[in-house]
C-alpha cells in the first residue's frame, strides 16, 4: 500500500502568505526607519577594531561601561567563538586629541580590569576612504549579482524576454565605469526591467523579479531587527 503523499495548497493559503510577508516587510522596514537607516559596519563606514583576550572573562556590560567612559558610546562589543575573546568595534570619531582610538580603548580596559587582565590580539583602524571603496565594491557585486539572476530568471521563465533584459544589464554594467551613484543605477535598472515586464506582458519574469526584491527586503529587515 502506497503511503499518502503530502500536499500543501499554496494557492488556497496565499492570503496567509500575503499577511506574513506584509508583517515581515513592515517590521523590517520600520526597524530601518526607526534606526535612522541601515547601520553599516566599520568595514564600510570606517572605524577601529580591537580584539582582546581576557584571562578571566568579565561581564559584557562591564566592558561596555569601560569603553563608554572612554568616549565610545556607539561601540559594538561581542564575544568571539573562542572563550574569553572579545571583539570591540567603534565608528570613526571626527574630533581626535592626537591619541588613536585603539590606544584609548586599551587604556580604558586597563583602568577598569587591570593592566595584566587581558592581551591585545588585534588592533586595526579603517579610514573612511577605505570604507567607501569597500562599499562601492559591495555595490558592484550586488549589481552584477542582480544582473546575472535577472538574466537567468528571464531565460528560465520567459526566454523571449532574455534579449531586452540582456541589453538593460549590459547598459547597467557599462555605466558603472561612469561617475554615477551605484544605488541610483541599481534602482533605475530594476525599474527599467519591471517596466519592460509590464510592457511586454512577461508575467512569470515579473513575478520572479518581484519575489527577488521581496526576499532581499525581508533579509535586510531581519538583519536590522537583530
Amino acid at each position: 500500500m502506497e503511503k499518502p503523499k503530502f500536499t500543501f495548497d499554496f494557492i488556497g493559503n496565499r492570503m496567509t502568505a500575503f499577511v506574513i510577508s506584509i508583517v515581515l516587510l513592515v517590521l523590517g522596514l520600520g526597524s530601518i526607519a526607526l534606526r535612522g537607516g541601515i547601520k553599516f559596519g566599520i568595514d564600510f563606514s570606517g572605524g577601529t577594531l580591537v580584539q582582546v583576550r581576557f584571562s578571566e572573562m568579565p561581564e559584557i556590560d562591564a566592558i561596555r561601561s569601560a569603553v563608554e567612559q572612554a568616549g565610545f558610546s556607539d561601540a559594538s562589543i561581542q564575544r568571539v567563538g573562542e572563550e574569553n575573546l572579545v571583539m570591540i568595534r567603534v565608528p570613526v570619531i571626527k574630533e581626535q586629541d592626537g591619541e588613536d582610538e585603539s590606544g584609548k580603548i586599551q587604556k580604558a580596559l586597563q583602568a577598569a580590569f587591570g593592566e595584566k587582565s587581558f592581551e591585545t590580539e588585534e588592533a586595526n583602524q579603517i579610514g573612511p576612504q577605505v570604507g567607501s571603496e569597500l562599499w562601492r565594491s559591495a555595490q558592484l557585486s550586488m549589481l552584477f549579482m542582480f544582473a546575472g539572476m535577472v538574466l537567468y530568471i528571464s531565460w528560465r521563465f520567459e526566454s523571449k524576454f532574455a534579449f531586452p533584459v540582456a541589453v538593460i544589464a549590459v547598459l547597467m554594467i557599462g555605466l558603472t565605469s561612469w561617475n554615477i551613484a551605484l544605488t541610483l543605477l541599481i534602482s533605475v535598472g530594476i525599474i527599467a526591467v519591471l517596466a519592460a515586464c509590464i510592457y511586454f506582458e512577461y508575467h512569470f519574469a515579473f513575478a520572479a523579479i518581484i519575489a527577488l526584491i521581496h526576499d532581499s527586503l525581508v533579509t535586510i529587515g531581519a538583519l536590522s531587527l537583530t
